[in-house]
């Protein structure tokens, strides 16, 4: 019912908030060449620049490209990023969690608007579910590969995923989107955005409701995005962002071995409330000089009543059942200073503090007796940083960077890390070599837990270096680009079953790898997207395999406007075997598989746009997780107009 009240909210401030306005059908034409319009990329730098001037290794996936896709969450639209690998316990109601080139989903630093969305109270090490986070009002979502500890800090060990919402451009236009399908899945959508002269905004809400694609598994959810700016000036910006979301989910626990093998047949229930605000403003003191400060906040509230594992072949205790609160608040203030020294050279310094509180409330049912898991942590922590980019010329880029993290209770962290972009001649060739080191301070739950806890628990650190080459034909219609990477991560913090059970450190996973992919515009309507990864992880001086890491996976997007108003959208994914385990079965080897998303979209008029998804077309049956079996081809069906 929350839920209904956060759609209804969003629909009366829509509905209310912009005067009709018809979209030009003339706009939408055939996508530009790659290279023609290069988007500003914000992840992993101090510096914003163009992409294929980023020392960075970034992918984009654009507003655009998200409804082409007809994606519902963000695990739905990072599915087939090069080196990123997604799996999705029973569908949308088990957790999604995502693996950088080989990293642990809690290396990877997830942003809202710049605001930090990791919570660091849950079991996971303060990894995010990607399955929760809806893709309404998002602009786009960058993915930046790497470790971006000279930028961020703390988590941004394997990588970064900046999730950027929408802002108020031209006239004012609403719109409004209803569709349904198989196995229960429905969704509504409504949002409104505009700009008044000095004045934007913009606004959406959804209600989701993923049906039962896996057995036993349920998500219901809704978000509320909204957004204004002011500029008083026309070097003055100040603007604020706001987000909500409320969740609940139903699933058969993790490590269970899901409704094929799960003893207890009962399924953990999850609710969740996230609120994130973001208050930014900036001001370009000259030409040369812009100065910025940033407030952000984060509440995260999750009520876990979990009715345990059974003891199998992996765990003879398994996991009782139990029940667990937590209350998390992030609260933060970044100042900036970019400054060009001249043309071609750019330093950005600034600092930065936080304050991070967590409170978790719990119990274990063990033998009958209820074992109170509370735990209440409090962390501080001040850091300075600077960014420095020199272009002498057109065909090379330098950039540099360096934070000095002074965490509460931990000696002081140094996080450098170095990139160069070389334009080759005489073919036009692009070399990019980064490297860089990072570190992420332990969880809340790491520390804190009273069972598992262990307070004497060091700093996980990471070291990465990644070699890239990039190459275009025929005016950029052909580009094809190639990365070799090499991450290592000391002292990983993991959980070791016992007796008796703790969080520990280890102290050496190794993941080195390949990507491939390329962009090949066939006609002026047709467009390609093929892309494969491999990646190899190792832990140091024991023969043991990490879970849900695929050596090998690859695929294809295919793009085509046979016409104005009709756009097809199709999505191949290959993951090759996985290695997992649950309590009931042990270890096991989870088949590879292929599976194929298709999306039609036809614009009728300027009012009306029909749609049709269908995911899983080949009927494919396969398990991302122990026991936890997809069902099969699931359609969907919409309508949305634009008023």
């Amino acid at each position: 019912m929350r839920g209904r009240r956060v759609l209804m909210l969003a629909l009366w401030l829509v509905w209310g908030s912009a005067a009709a306005a018809e979209p030009d059908l003339e706009q939408e034409t055939a996508p530009a060449p790659p290279g023609l319009l290069d988007p500003v990329v914000i992840a992993g730098t101090l510096i914003p620049t163009d992409l294929r001037r980023s020392p960075g290794d970034v992918t984009i996936i654009t507003k655009e490209q998200i409804a082409a896709m007809r994606a519902v969450t963000a695990a739905d639209a990072l599915r087939h990023i090069p080196g990123l690998h997604i799996d999705q316990l029973a569908n949308r109601g088990g957790m999604s969690s995502i693996y950088l080139r080989g990293g642990d989903p809690n290396y990877t630093l997830v942003l809202i608007d710049g605001v930090r969305v990791n919570d660091p109270t849950n079991s996971r090490g303060g990894s995010v579910d990607f399955s929760s986070l809806s893709v309404n009002g998002i602009e786009r979502i960058e993915v930046a590969r790497g470790v971006f500890s000279s930028v961020y800090g703390s988590d941004a060990m394997a990588g970064v995923v900046n999730i950027v919402t929408s802002r108020g451009t031209g006239p004012p236009e609403s719109a409004v989107e209803l569709s349904g399908g198989g196995l229960g899945d429905h969704r509504a959508l409504v949002e409104s955005q505009g700009a008044f002269d000095r004045l934007d905004y913009s606004i959406s809400g959804a209600y989701v409701d993923g049906g039962q694609a896996v057995d036993g598994s349920q998500l219901i959810g809704a978000t509320l995005q909204a957004g204004i700016g002011f500029h008083p000036t026309d070097r003055t910006e100040l603007r604020y962002r706001l987000r909500y979301a409320d969740s609940h989910q139903e699933a058969f626990p993790d490590d269970s071995g899901g409704p094929s093998y799960a003893v207890i047949r009962d399924l953990d229930n999850r609710d969740t409330d996230e609120l994130t605000m973001g208050l930014t403003w900036s001001q370009e003191v000259s030409s040369s000089q812009e100065f910025s400060a940033a407030l952000t906040y984060q509440a995260r509230r999750e009520l876990l009543d979990s009715p345990g594992v059974a003891p199998g072949v992996r765990d003879p205790f398994g996991i009782p059942p139990n029940v667990t609160e937590t209350d998390y608040h992030l609260y933060a203030v970044t100042l900036s200073h970019l400054i060009e020294i001249t043309n071609g050279a750019h330093v950005t310094v600034g600092l930065t503090a936080q304050t991070e509180e967590g409170d978790s409330a719990g119990s274990l049912l063990i033998g009958g007796m209820t074992v109170p898991t509370n735990f209440t942590m409090k962390r501080d922590l001040g850091a300075t940083f600077v960014e420095a980019r020199y272009e002498p010329g057109k065909r090379l880029v330098f950039q540099a960077g360096a934070r000095l993290d002074l965490p509460e209770g931990e000696a002081t962290q140094a996080s450098p890390r170095l990139g160069v972009i070389w334009i080759m001649p005489p073919a036009g060739a692009t070399l990019r070599v980064t490297w860089g080191q990072g570190f992420k301070l332990p969880s809340f739950f790491a520390l804190g837990h009273p069972i598992v806890g262990n307070p004497n628990l060091k700093l996980e650190r990471s070291r990465s270096v990644d070699v890239a080459v990039a190459q275009s034909w025929l005016d950029e219609r052909v580009t094809i680009s190639g990365t070799i990477f090499f991450n290592r991560f000391r002292d990983a913090i993991d959980f070791q079953e016992g007796p008796p059970p703790m969080m520990v450190n280890r102290s050496l996973i190794t993941a080195n790898g390949a990507e491939l992919a390329a962009t090949l515009q066939a006609t002026g309507t047709l467009t390609l997207l093929p892309h494969v990864s491999y990646v190899r992880t190792d832990i140091a001086g024991t023969a043991e395999e990490l879970r849900s890491r695929p050596r090998w996976r690859g695929g294809m997007t295919v793009r085509w406007r046979p016409k104005p108003p009709v756009r097809l959208h199709a999505d191949v994914l290959t993951v090759g075997r996985v290695h997992d385990s649950s309590i009931p079965t042990g270890d096991r080897a989870l088949d590879a598989y292929t599976r194929v998303n298709l999306a039609a979209t036809w614009r009728a008029n300027a009012t009306w746009e029909l749609f049709v998804a269908i995911d899983n077309l080949l009927n494919a049956r396969y398990e991302e997780a122990v026991g936890f079996t997809v069902r099969g081809i699931t359609p969907r069906f919409g309508v949305r107009a634009t008023l």
